[in-house]
């Protein structure tokens, strides 16, 4: 989530809906902004000279929901799916 990272946070997302993991998705639209302000504070950190506190992580409290999501939407099963639907995508020429 630095400036300078190219993450496709958007394609991502779009990537999760379009499997109709629609939990994921959610999980990470509410991920960008505590990862935008996360980065602000470390930067703050250093341009102060110092220590930040990276015990203390906001993120933790998604994983519970993280893992209900994947309880609820089995990834191996849409791409196995997918595989047998269209193997061309997944062998080479």
């Amino acid at each position: 989530m630095r400036d300078n990272d190219d993450l496709f946070v958007e394609d991502t997302i779009a990537a999760y809906e379009f499997l109709g993991a629609k939990g994921h998705a959610q999980i990470i639209r509410e991920l960008i902004p505590m990862a935008e302000e996360r980065w602000r504070a470390i930067r703050a950190a250093e341009a102060a000279g110092v220590e930040f506190d990276y015990d203390n992580n906001p993120f933790k409290a998604l994983e519970p929901r993280w893992d209900k999501a994947c309880k609820q939407f089995d990834f191996y099963k849409v791409i196995f799916r997918d595989m047998k639907q269209h193997p061309e995508k997944y062998t080479h020429p």
